[in-house]
């Protein structure tokens, strides 16, 4: 008998079902894919489901989902008797070691609903073991994952018994909550099937899945996926009445933007040897390659460099074009106090802030100089001025709720499989302003975006440690 396949969606089905009413504030009309009483709901395809999946979320999830980078998104419709349906956006991500997976779920207006932390666990609590043999005596455990929803713990585990593979749900108290069965297509009840069938759903491997609540209440589910990473799962009543329907999707396979790897595989061969007979006091820490957007119609190439002293006092940036020639070059030393002009300046902008470290650096446009700094509200900023001491723009990390709407949009349509995302507004002089957002891992991947006020992408870099 095929059994559960798929332990970690499981998990995530049953208990973002059964958190359902807790979380949902209002029904929305029936979308037209959905359209109809719960008897004659249409699924239709991942792709129609998914067109509208608001792209804002993904950015949204990598601020607060660090650990993880996301590898699903789902669209889920939840039903009422009378054909009425709510609708919520979700993501899902994973640690890369899989130990690990993270699942956020939004609402039509981007209210966070749900976030679920799974861990997997090597034992159970005591109790709950106890509690799991007196009701399976002969139980062998396969996995066990640990769910943490808004401060409630919840314990899945799948194990054997009786020649067959089930999977248990506990709360922390050690009470039953539900058992998740995997049968075969001759052991769904006829109803269920017809329902099931009358979707007209293409996707194959179909999964049946038979959930028995405490109260001996059951729910039905179907699930269709193929192996590029989609599905649609159809939850319904033991009348066949459709209780909800979710569709989810591959991230990387929706993903349009360039990954690190892409973006690098073609860098100039010659520029590494270059920067080293140019610039013999640092070694190459970093390559990039940046892409500006200068309108619509112009795309831009150049490769880059960067290199560190041993010290890490030094660094320089050397800019190249395809054909390895040199075309920028930056230097930053950190220096210890500033230069009476610019410190004037700097003081008389920012009085009473405490200076944390002072970058000068000297490229084709002269000397400017960074200085981080923490304010009298204790937030870390950096203001950059010139040699002449004329101000020329102050750096903002910013957090979720100070991000436009427009800024979140536009880095969420480039879909990146990165899993730590960090924004920065720039204030010129002049008051204009401007965004960057920085995608990285921790192995020194990162992509970089820089875009106006409207949220238009005006640069792209893609960098790789060396």
């Amino acid at each position: 008998m095929h059994k559960n396949k798929s332990f970690q969606h499981t998990l995530f089905g049953a208990l973002t079902f059964s958190l359902l009413a807790s979380c949902s504030s209002s029904d929305d009309p029936a979308p037209t894919i959905d359209s109809g009483t719960p008897s004659t709901i249409i699924a239709g395809t991942v792709e129609t489901a998914l067109i509208d999946f608001p792209n804002a979320l993904l950015p949204r999830y990598a601020l607060t989902n660090d650990e993880v980078t996301a590898g699903e998104i789902f669209r889920r419709v939840d039903y009422s008797a009378t054909g009425n349906s709510t609708t919520s956006w979700g993501v899902e991500g994973a640690s890369e070691d899989e130990l690990l997976e993270l699942e956020a779920r939004y609402s039509n207006t981007g209210e966070l609903l749900e976030s679920v932390r799974n861990d997997r666990l090597t034992e159970l609590p005591e109790t709950i073991n106890t509690a799991l043999l007196g009701r399976y005596p002969d139980a062998t455990i396969n996995d066990i994952e640990r769910s943490t929803t808004a401060g409630r713990v919840d314990y899945a585990i799948l194990f054997d018994s009786m020649g067959e593979e089930f999977e248990a749900n506990y709360d922390q108290n050690a009470q039953f909550l539900f058992l998740e069965d995997v049968e075969d297509r001759a052991d769904i009840p006829a109803n269920i099937l017809a329902m099931a069938d009358a979707q007209g759903i293409t996707l194959p491997d179909s999964e049946f899945e038979i959930t028995t609540y405490a109260d001996q209440s059951v729910e039905y589910a179907v699930e269709y996926e193929n192996d590029i990473g989609q599905s649609i799962t159809v939850a319904m009543d033991t009348n066949g009445a459709i209780i909800r329907i979710e569709h989810e999707d591959a991230l990387e396979r929706l993903s349009t933007s360039d990954t690190v790897a892409q973006a690098l595989a073609d860098f100039p061969a010659g520029v590494e040897a270059d920067f080293g007979t140019m610039f013999s006091e640092v070694t190459a820490a970093e390559i990039f390659r940046r892409t500006e957007l200068s309108d619509a119609s112009t795309t831009t190439l150049s490769y880059g460099i960067e290199g560190l002293s041993e010290d890490e006092s030094l660094e320089i940036e050397a800019i190249y074009s395809s054909d390895v020639v040199l075309l920028d070059q930056e230097r930053g030393v950190l220096i210890d106090t500033l230069p009476e002009i610019v410190n004037t300046a700097f003081t008389t902008r920012y009085p009473g802030v405490q200076i944390e470290e002072i970058a000068e650096t000297t490229n084709v446009d002269g000397t400017a100089y960074a200085v981080l700094f923490i304010d009298v509200a204790d937030e870390e900023l950096e203001a950059n001025f010139n040699a002449a001491g004329d101000f020329l723009n102050l750096e903002d990390i910013l957090d979720e709720e100070e991000i436009p709407a427009a800024i979140l949009t536009a880095v969420g349509n480039e879909r990146v499989l990165l899993p730590i995302v960090e924004f920065e507004q720039v204030t010129a002089a002049d008051g204009s302003v401007s965004y960057a957002a920085e995608y990285e891992n921790t192995t020194g991947d990162s992509i970089s975006y820089t875009l106006s006020a409207d949220g238009t992408v005006l640069q792209i870099d893609h960098e790789a440690a060396l």
